[in-house]
Formats: structure tokens, sequence, C-alpha cells
């Protein structure tokens, strides 16, 4: 409505400069007056090029400037995405991280405990050698082992293997173990050492 008022003054004064020419009034030369209403005429009509040029200039610069927006979001929500997609894989990357971790934590742990046990049944082994050696503390050993064994047991019927140069001994903590046994826990208990098949002598 702004752009119009100008445009429709100069078509006015136009119109106004042919009507005196054409009348006769106008004071000027017939060739000053037709000069004057070409200039007049190129003048409107470059004036009408430039409004309707400035306006296609102006929609032009609202719709580069809408284009450039929606591009400038749609790429924002790209890169949003980009990298929310990184941080869920970053974030499943140190579950699996930390689970390998604890695994391997877990089997370190596993085979220190091996380690242990190893060395612990190498260190009796050494010692039972030298008990071995001894007859009378042997001897207090195999007691204590056959009573331990009736009463984990809690059987009334067992059977006994040993080493076979074992035999008498284990025969002497049978017989002592049965009263004890018997007396503590009030039952009977019936033992029988196997004679035909005996352990490794080695062990």
């Amino acid at each position: 409505m702004l752009t119009s008022m100008p445009r429709l003054c100069r078509t006015c004064h136009f119109y106004e400069e042919l009507h005196v020419i054409l009348s006769g009034s106008h004071t000027a030369t017939p060739k000053r007056s037709v000069d004057t209403f070409q200039e007049s005429w190129a003048t409107s009509s470059n004036n009408e090029e430039d409004i309707v040029d400035k306006a296609e200039e102006e929609n032009a610069e609202e719709e580069f400037n809408i284009e450039k927006g929606r591009l400038v979001q749609t790429q924002r929500l790209k890169i949003m995405e980009y990298y929310e997609k990184k941080e869920k894989q970053i974030e499943q990357q140190k579950k699996i991280q930390m689970s390998n971790l604890m695994n391997q934590a877990r089997l370190k742990v596993l085979k220190a405990r091996d380690d242990l046990i190893a060395d612990l049944l190498a260190e009796a082994k050494q010692r039972l050698a030298k008990v071995v050696k001894d007859a009378a503390r042997y001897q207090t050993l195999l007691d204590g082992l056959v009573l331990q064994g009736f009463y984990q047991l809690l059987e009334p019927r067992l059977n006994v293997r040993c080493r076979k140069q074992d035999l008498s001994m284990v025969k002497a903590a049978v017989q002592k173990s049965i009263p004890i046994y018997k007396a503590a826990t009030k039952k009977d208990i019936d033992v029988h050492i196997d004679q035909q098949t005996f352990l490794p002598e080695d062990m």
C-alpha cells in the first residue's frame, strides 16, 4: 500500500503533463513539449521498473531467508541426531568395556584362588610326607581323619579304603574311633575295611 502511492502520484503527474501538451496550453515550444513528455514517460517507466525490481528483490530475499532457516533447522536436527547416536554408541562401549574388566578381574581372582589352593596342597603334601615318617604322629593323624569321616557321613555302614602300607594303622584308627563315635552320636556304626582294593602308594 505504501509503495503504490508514489507510483500513483507520478502517473497523475504524467497525465497532467500529457494533457497540457495535447491542449496546447503549455508555454514551451512543441519540440520542447514533446521532449518533456518523452522524458517524463521514460522516467515514469524507469520508476515503475525500479519498484517492480525492488519488490522482486525483497520477495527473493524473503524466500532465501525462509529457505536458509529451513536448511539450518534441518542441519541442526541432523547434528543433534548424530551426536545422540554417538553418545549411545559410547555408552554401549563403556558397558562392554566394564563387563570385560569385571570378567578379567573375576578370572584373576579365580586364578589367585586356584594358585593358593595348589600351594596349600603342595605344602600339606610336604608336611604329610614328614608326618608319615613319624609313626606316632601319623597314627594320631589317621585317628583324627577316620573319626572326622564318621561324623561327616553319619551313615550306619561304611567302607574304608586305604593304602596297603597303612592297613594296620587304619585298622587301629577304626577300632579306636568307633566307640568315640557311638558315645557322641548315640548311634551304631558298622565299618568294613577294604583289603582287596587299595589306594595308590604315592598318595
